[in-house]
């Protein structure tokens, strides 16, 4: 419990005191509450080009679950801001079917991409050959499939969000890589518990580069293609990168 050892250490003596208070641990850990407030973590199987917050917001009453398609679940919280009008602010909470699965699910799914990789095979059969061909008598070939097909295959966690009717547009800005996704629902904009990793960014862009046929680059830093989703609905796509910051932002 670092928040414990915190507090404890600001009740010490000589040099553990003194260095608890130096470097502002102890003020930190005097604004936070509970652990899992202040140790947010973002998860993810590592073929994932994204992490997602498994825990909505502290104190977030939900307003709805959705389940998809993809064999995922998007539930809606609102959330107080704690300001004096108690304004109330919507959260977004995607859970991908791959976010329940098991410590075996997850070696296989991994045996799999690494089969993959290695024997470069295309066309949209490969992930599910794939996974048969490291799968043993019994296991979840056909779920394993869908989410190794969805990351490799497919726009990754886009069709999951886009699996939800509700969602008309996704949107990032700039740093891509630690801001959270955002959807409008319902013609409201709302915050996701979805961050693209650094490799994830680049990916997207690297993608829009080849289904636009032009660069997208500083000095030519906007672009307009057209992906297609796991489900076979077309996703258009517009990018916008520096040097137009702070707006930089990918729209989907």
């Amino acid at each position: 419990d670092p928040l414990a050892a915190a507090r404890e250490a600001t009740g010490r003596s000589g040099v553990v005191n003194r260095l608890a208070t130096e470097t502002g641990l102890a003020a930190a850990a005097a604004d936070m509450e509970r652990t899992e407030n202040a140790f947010r973590a973002h998860t993810g199987p590592t073929i994932a080009q994204c992490r997602l917050e498994p825990h909505p917001p502290a104190g977030a009453q939900l307003l709805d679950s959705h389940e998809l398609p993809t064999g995922g679940t998007a539930r809606r919280y609102g959330t107080n801001e704690g300001t004096e009008t108690a304004t109330t602010t919507d959260h977004y909470h995607l859970e991908p079917a791959e976010a329940s699965f098991s410590s075996a699910e997850y070696t296989l799914l991994s045996a799999a991409a690494t089969s993959l990789a290695e024997t470069g095979a295309t066309g949209e059969l490969a992930p599910d050959r794939a996974v048969r061909r490291v799968a043993s008598p019994g296991d979840p070939v056909e779920s394993v499939g869908a989410v190794l097909r969805k990351h490799t295959r497919g726009n990754g966690v886009l069709d999951d969000l886009f699996a939800d009717e509700r969602v008309t547009d996704a949107f990032v800005t700039a740093p891509a890589d630690s801001n959270p996704l955002r959807v409008v629902v319902d013609g409201e904009a709302i915050s996701t518990n979805v961050r693209l990793t650094p490799e994830g960014v680049g990916t997207l862009a690297s993608r829009i580069r080849r289904r636009s046929g032009r660069a997208f680059s500083r000095a030519s830093p906007t672009v307009d293609a057209t992906l297609e989703t796991s489900d076979g609905e077309q996703l258009r796509v517009a990018g916008v990168t520096r040097p137009l910051s702070p707006g930089t932002a990918y729209a989907f």
